[in-house]
């Protein structure tokens, strides 16, 4: 009677341990799912920072794929931005340069 006794309580004993361990490394997956999740998004955010495209394709609702005629405005889009952005540029080293020039006098 002992004897069973003693092996049901060890057999209780591994079945919980068993139960503790598969709920603890549950846990841990979980939360290194979570970690992952968070750093993915994390590393998208900053693609999408640093991406020139990414606000010209937001326009057109990020599309998966471009047909032509999207690529093509795309191409145009970014094109007159940059035209745009050396036009302010020239402007304002134009208008130092005056500003330099007029006062040297």
């Amino acid at each position: 009677m002992e004897v069973a006794n003693f092996l049901g309580r060890r057999y209780f004993r591994k079945v919980v341990c068993n139960a503790l361990i598969t709920r603890i490394l549950f846990h841990f997956d979980v939360l290194f799912f979570q970690e992952r999740l968070q750093l993915e998004e994390k590393l998208r955010k900053q693609e999408m920072e640093l991406d020139y495209l990414a606000p010209f394709l937001a326009q057109m609702g990020i599309p998966e794929r471009l047909t032509r005629q999207q690529a093509y405005r795309l191409k145009e889009d970014c094109l007159a931005d940059l035209k745009q952005r050396l036009i302010d540029k020239a402007n304002l080293i134009q208008a130092r340069f005056e500003k330099v020039r007029i006062t040297r006098g």
